[in-house]
């Protein structure tokens, strides 16, 4: 599943775009807590799944995110 952010994001941003209460240097007058990627990491992580943002011109970043499919439960 990957989802593309609008606004611009530098690569060198990428390492904290995952931060507690990060917002990009290209977002401060941006509404919001800087809240909502950290969380998504977190919801992922738990899942044994991963998060990442890639590189992704013109429009700054693309952000993707995989989880391990579902084992079937016993019966």
């Amino acid at each position: 599943m990957d989802f593309h952010r609008t606004k611009g994001s530098s690569p060198g941003e990428f390492p904290h775009l995952f931060e507690r209460f990060y917002q990009g240097h290209s977002n401060r007058h941006a509404k919001g807590s800087g809240l909502g990627l950290y969380l998504s990491r977190q919801i992922i992580e738990a899942h044994g799944g991963r998060i990442w943002a890639e590189h992704n011109p013109p429009h700054g970043a693309k952000f993707c995110f995989k989880l391990p499919a579902a084992q079937p439960l016993p019966n």
